[in-house]
C-alpha cells in the first residue's frame, strides 16, 4: 500500500522534476524510489522523452519563427534601401540634367559677349501704377562704338518716341543725339550723354562656383518649351547665392542661350520678348533724322521743362 502511494506522490512530481523544478531533498526521495521502481522508471523515461520531443519542436518553431522574421526584415530592409537608392538616383538625375542645360545655356550665350555688331528689338507689356497695361518697344543698334536706341513708349493713351545715337568716347561713357517726339512737340538734344551701357545681359545663367551651380539647379524649374516658334527652356526659380542673378518665368533660345522671353523677372510682374540679330547692322542704321521740325535743346534746359511741367 505504501509503495502504491509512493508511485503516486512520485509520479505526481516527475513534471517538475523533469524540468528541474523541485528541491534537493525531493530530488533525492524521487531519485531513490525511481532505483528500485521499474515503473515510474518506465513512466520517468517516457515522460522525460516525450517532453524533450515536444521542446525540440517548440525550439524548432521558435527558430523557424525568427529565421521567418528576420527574413522579413532583411527583405524589408533592402527593399528600403532599394527605394532609397531610386529617390537618390532619380534626384542626382533631374538635377544633373538642370546642371547640364544650365551651364550650357550660359555657355552659348557666352560667345556672343565681344560681339560689336547687333540688332535687338524688345517689347514690354506692364501694368502701370495708375493700373492701366503700359506698352515699350525697344531697338537697340550696336555697330562698333556706334549705338543707336529706339524706344516707343505708350502710357496712358500718350505716344513717346525717342531715337538716341551715341558715340563711344571712353569705357563709361557716350555723347548722344537725342530726338524725342510727343502729341505735342518735338525735341532735338544735341549734348545728351549715357555712362556705361549693358545691352544684352550674357550673364543672366552666371554661378559663382560648382557648388552654386548644384544648389540653383536643386532649386530652379528647368523645362523644354516653345514660344513664339522658338525651341526654348523655361527656366523659374533660378537665385544665385551671390544674389546677382533671380529669375522667374524666363524663355531662354537653345541656340543661342540668351532670353527671348519673360513674364516675371526679379519679382515685378511683367512681359517682355526679345529678338536678336548679329552682324546686320551697317552705317544706314545710324543716319540722323531730318531736324526741321525739332526745337534744339540742351540737356539741362530739357530737364528744367520736364521738372516745370510737373
Amino acid at each position: 500500500m505504501n509503495e502504491k502511494k509512493d508511485c503516486k506522490i512520485v509520479q505526481d512530481l516527475l513534471p517538475n522534476y523533469i524540468e528541474n523544478l523541485t528541491n534537493e531533498q525531493t530530488n533525492k526521495y524521487i531519485e531513490d524510489h525511481l532505483k528500485k521502481c521499474e515503473e515510474c522508471k518506465k513512466i520517468y523515461d517516457n515522460m522525460k522523452q516525450e517532453l524533450q520531443i515536444h521542446t525540440e519542436k517548440s525550439d524548432k518553431r521558435k527558430v523557424n519563427g525568427f529565421k521567418k522574421y528576420n527574413s522579413k526584415l532583411k527583405g524589408l530592409r533592402i527593399s528600403l534601401i532599394l527605394i532609397i537608392l531610386l529617390i537618390l538616383f532619380i534626384f542626382i538625375g533631374i538635377t544633373g540634367r538642370k546642371m547640364i542645360i544650365i551651364s550650357n545655356l550660359y555657355n552659348k550665350a557666352q560667345k556672343y559677349k565681344n560681339s560689336d555688331n547687333y540688332h535687338i528689338t524688345m517689347y514690354q507689356l506692364r501694368q502701370g501704377e495708375s493700373g492701366e497695361s503700359e506698352f515699350y518697344e525697344t531697338e537697340i543698334f550696336k555697330m562698333g562704338d556706334k549705338v543707336k536706341i529706339v524706344s516707343i513708349d505708350v502710357k496712358n493713351g500718350e505716344v513717346t518716341k525717342q531715337i538716341s545715337i551715341g558715340n563711344k568716347v571712353s569705357d563709361i561713357e557716350y555723347n548722344t543725339h537725342e530726338y524725342i517726339q510727343t502729341s505735342n512737340e518735338k525735341i532735338y538734344i544735341s549734348d545728351g550723354t549715357w555712362g556705361r551701357i549693358e545691352l544684352i545681359d550674357y550673364e543672366a545663367l552666371h554661378t559663382k562656383n560648382f557648388w552654386d551651380l548644384i544648389q540653383v539647379s536643386i532649386k530652379a524649374t528647368v523645362k523644354e518649351k516653345t514660344i513664339r516658334g522658338k525651341e526654348c527652356y523655361y527656366i523659374d526659380n533660378f537665385a544665385s547665392n551671390d544674389g546677382q542673378n533671380t529669375l522667374e518665368g524666363v524663355y531662354f533660345d537653345k541656340e543661342n542661350g540668351l532670353a527671348v522671353y519673360c513674364n516675371k523677372y526679379k519679382s515685378e510682374e511683367y512681359a517682355q520678348e526679345m529678338t536678336y540679330e548679329f552682324d546686320t547692322v551697317t552705317e544706314q542704321d545710324f543716319i540722323e533724322p531730318d531736324k526741321t521740325d525739332y526745337t534744339e535743346m540742351t540737356k539741362n534746359e530739357y530737364m528744367e521743362s520736364i521738372f516745370l511741367n510737373e
